[in-house]
């Protein structure tokens, strides 16, 4: 490797978010799982969350994650609440990605805290677990499908 390619891996680590990181709660289709470690990858956040009630799902056939899963660690856990309980442990604030009524704009959260962002699935959306348990956030898409 060469010298110059050395400094910007390690400029490129310098710039992660540590203290940022996602948690999907049932995910279950992998190219999803890939592009959501895709994009943790492009905006620096080190580790991902995963729990699926699907056996074989979370961390299979990440071909389509085009490498982010060398960047990004998965955890998986046995239950939403299992990661939740860990992440609180450590301090962190928890929100769930949602567009209820109720949600808080994803711009008024201080996010110089740790802070993780709960995905939901595709079809059944968030867990009512993980919804009693955290905050909410809606993030507002500009696309003209929603």
């Amino acid at each position: 490797m060469t010298s110059e390619r050395f400094q910007k891996i390690k400029a490129v680590l310098n710039k992660r978010q540590p203290d940022l990181t996602v948690i999907v709660d049932n995910v279950n289709k992998p190219h999803n799982i890939a592009a959501i470690f895709r994009s943790c990858d492009a905006v620096g956040i080190p580790d991902l969350h995963g729990f699926s009630s699907h056996e074989k799902i979370v961390g299979v056939n990440l071909k389509s994650a085009s490498r982010s899963n060398n960047w990004v660690k998965l955890q998986v856990h046995d239950s939403i609440t299992s990661i939740s309980l860990q992440l609180k442990s450590k301090g962190y604030s928890i929100y769930a990605a949602n567009s209820s009524d109720n949600a808080l704009d994803y711009r008024t959260v201080n996010y110089t805290k740790p802070t993780a962002i709960v995905l939901g699935a595709e079809l059944g959306g968030l867990s009512e677990v993980i919804l009693n348990e955290v905050g909410q956030i809606k993030i507002q898409t500009r696309s003209k499908l929603y």
